[in-house]
């Protein structure tokens, strides 16, 4: 019996190699966010669209967050504590 092929789902296909190479692109600074832009909505392979399409949205909740957390003031107290920490000090004060 002869085996079909289902064109629609070989192009969704990627290879190991493909993601071998995805993940060393995403490695690289600013060569990431364009790659992951052009993947994210360039192409015609929709598996490959939506993990990318996945990793922008998850950018966006963790940058929201970060945001959030910056204007309730939490960031700087954080800065200021481990500031403290680091440098041995008590108080920010300048001693005399």
């Amino acid at each position: 019996m002869a085996r079909k092929t289902n064109t629609a789902n070989s192009s969704s296909h990627s290879s190991t190699l493909f993601w071998l190479f995805a993940i060393f692109i995403t490695w690289i600074p600013i060569v990431n966010v364009v790659m992951v832009l052009y993947w994210a909505f360039a192409g015609d392979n929709p598996t490959r669209k939506n993990y990318f399409r996945a990793i922008i949205i998850w950018f966006l909740i963790g940058f929201a967050l970060w945001l959030a957390f910056s204007l309730v003031g939490l960031a700087p107290a954080i800065v200021d504590f481990l500031d403290q920490k680091l440098n041995g000090s008590g108080s920010s004060e300048p001693q005399q």
